[in-house]
């Protein structure tokens, strides 16, 4: 029996499938009764297939870790997001939090749930209602958790403080606020409970470099920051952003088409081995050469067009004969590529 301690979220083997219509009734004609159109698209679903949005992620996240999930637009991130807020179901493998299945049955492992996960997607300005305070909405969050205990009050100025969002903006409406303030706010809303884990997706959407950088400083200091009967929360970011990655990961994982195909440090960031993270980070313009970055070859492949064997070789500049018929395995110590040529299978 082990004795490492369990990671505070673990996602095991997860499947995330989408139902997609079947080419020739996929459209229902506009002309019809909504209740005519409705059930017709029910009959295309169903008579479609179901592809794979994530396919077999496995990842642990450990207590107070920081690990950024890196992948263009279109590579799952966002679809992982939501089934972490159980927006979307989970089809194989399981996703748990603190050791509970967030798809948990019963209403105090449900609420334990919602406790130790929290999720933030790029559009936080949604979460509060645009009339009422920041303060008021941080209360609603923690009586909606049922947190009796404490002074509430005191618990919102500790996270807005975590959150670097300004004690004196709690007062002000939601509404009059700009993007990085509610950015925060929401960082600030999530903290509420003392999280095991924290998802966020895209944490740099819409905000400006000054704000870019307040947000990342704060998720970079949660770990030096805890509560106060409670271990600092696990942060599982998702971007597109290299530079995202690089201002706050301690491990990064590189997500293609729903799978991992590169994990390992930071300097994964600087020492790219395989050739889809090799070409991401090329794409990215930095200081060092604005004016040398380089598109992926190809398009992103549609969910309905999964390539067989590696997901990427029709993009690949190394691609062999093999690449297009057996998927590689993630493997290796410390860092672990899928590819074929890299690891030399």
């Amino acid at each position: 029996m082990s004795d490492a301690p369990s990671p505070a979220l673990h996602l095991d083997a997860v499947v995330i499938r989408a139902a997609t219509a079947a080419a020739a009734t996929a459209h229902a004609p506009r002309d019809l009764p909504n209740l005519a159109r409705f059930l017709m698209d029910v009959v295309a679903q169903e008579s479609g297939r179901a592809y794979r949005l994530v396919d077999g992620l496995q990842l642990a996240v450990a207590v107070a870790e920081r690990l950024v999930l890196l992948g263009e637009e279109g590579c799952g991130k966002t679809t992982l997001a939501r089934a972490c807020a159980r927006l979307v179901p989970i089809h194989a493998g399981a996703i748990t939090v603190a050791g509970v299945d967030i798809d948990a049955a019963g209403l105090k492992r449900r609420l334990h749930v919602r406790r130790m996960l929290h999720v933030i997607f790029d559009d936080p300005e949604h979460g509060f209602d645009p009339r009422r305070t920041i303060e008021r909405g941080l209360l609603d969050a923690a009586q909606a958790l049922d947190l009796t205990g404490g002074d509430l009050a005191a618990t919102v100025r500790a996270v807005a403080a975590k959150a670097r969002f300004p004690v004196d903006a709690l007062r002000e409406p939601a509404g009059a606020l700009a993007a990085g303030l509610r950015a925060r706010a929401a960082l600030a809303r999530a903290l509420v409970s003392a999280p095991a884990a924290i998802v966020i997706d895209e944490p740099a959407a819409r905000l400006d470099p000054l704000e870019r950088a307040l947000l990342l400083e704060a998720l970079g200091g949660l770990a030096r920051n805890g509560g106060d009967d409670a271990p600092p929360p696990a942060v599982l970011t998702l971007t597109q952003r290299p530079d995202v990655a690089r201002a706050l990961a301690q491990r990064v994982g590189v997500l293609y088409l729903g799978a991992l195909v590169e994990l390992g440090g930071p300097d994964l960031l600087d020492d790219p081995r395989h050739p889809y993270t090799r070409a991401l980070l090329e794409a990215a313009p930095r200081r060092s050469r604005p004016t040398t970055a380089r598109a992926i070859a190809g398009e992103l492949p549609n969910i309905s067009e999964r390539p067989a064997g590696c997901p990427f070789h029709p993009r690949c500049p190394d691609a062999v004969a093999r690449c297009a018929s057996e998927k590689p395995p993630l493997v290796g110590a410390g860092r672990a590529v899928a590819c074929h040529v890299v690891n030399g299978t």
